[in-house]
């Protein structure tokens, strides 16, 4: 578990009662051995999952909705079955997406999450639920230390393609092509960043739109001034095409204009015009 979902699990643990939580446990448990249609029966009998295993999952579903409750940004049903489904310990990604949907259900049916809706509009999940002081993660750590080069199709940070495990493979990879993209070294200019503001180059044409860019402009904000003038690398990885993607979030030469006008080479050299 990340540091949230810890937290959350320890301040459950601390309640005299919390019979929501634990009916979502039972629910799950239930689902888990419950008769189903022979196709989805065939993804349970797949399906292997410990008690300690199911309360973790619970804990990681309930934590996802807190802290995006925390940050006044809706999560869609759809939404929280794409960040959940790789908990989900099933090869087969369509199946895992299948259990998912299924559990968010279980967790719904048991009033810990609830699930609204309107006409012709997506399903979005939230929870009558509060929890204070939730830590934040850092997903989208700064490297401020040269990646170390890779020697084979894996490292120790993670497999260098982008994409689900279905993707990956053990087939040759241009390694030395990341290692020279992995090496230089970038800084921020921040007498650009005081001078404008981030946005995006489509306005957001909804609230829920609008309050993901407000929150995304904030963190980027909040990693821009963690680097302030220090050198900083930024890590690489192909996509299952061979196309080459800078992996972090908030700062990456890939993103919008802002975000290519911010990043400069740490190295730097004046063009003359001769």
């Amino acid at each position: 578990m990340n540091i949230a979902e810890q937290y959350i699990s320890d301040e459950i643990a601390d309640l005299d009662e919390f019979p929501e939580f634990d009916l979502a446990i039972q629910k799950i448990n239930e689902y888990r051995d419950s008769e189903q249609k022979p196709i989805k029966q065939v993804i349970l009998d797949k399906w292997s999952i410990s008690d300690k295993e199911i309360h973790e999952l619970v804990i990681s579903v309930f934590t996802a909705i807190l802290s995006y409750q925390k940050s006044e940004v809706e999560i869609t049903y759809q939404a929280l079955i794409g960040m959940i489904n790789n908990k989900i310990k099933l090869n087969d990604e369509l199946d895992r997406v299948k259990i998912a949907a299924d559990v968010i259900g279980c967790l719904v049916s048991a009033e810990l999450l609830v699930m609204t809706s309107e006409v012709r509009k997506e399903h979005v999940i939230s929870t009558e639920f509060e929890f204070d002081d939730i830590p934040v993660r850092d997903d989208h750590p700064v490297k401020f230390s040269r990646p170390m080069p890779m020697k084979k199709n894996h490292n120790k940070e993670g497999h260098v393609m982008c994409g689900n495990p279905m993707k990956h493979h053990d087939l040759p990879v241009r390694l030395a092509h990341l290692n020279r993209m992995n090496k230089v070294r970038f800084s921020l200019d921040q007498d650009f960043i005081a001078e404008y503001d981030e946005y995006p180059s489509t306005p957001p044409d909804t609230e829920q739109k609008e309050a993901q860019v407000d929150l995304f402009v904030e963190r980027s904000a909040l990693k821009y001034e963690e680097i302030g003038t220090d050198v900083f690398y930024i890590n690489h990885k192909y996509d299952s095409r061979g196309r080459v993607y800078s992996s972090n979030h908030y700062v990456n030469p890939q993103g919008i204009s802002f975000k290519k006008a911010v990043i400069c080479f740490a190295n730097a050299e004046v063009v003359q015009g001769d």
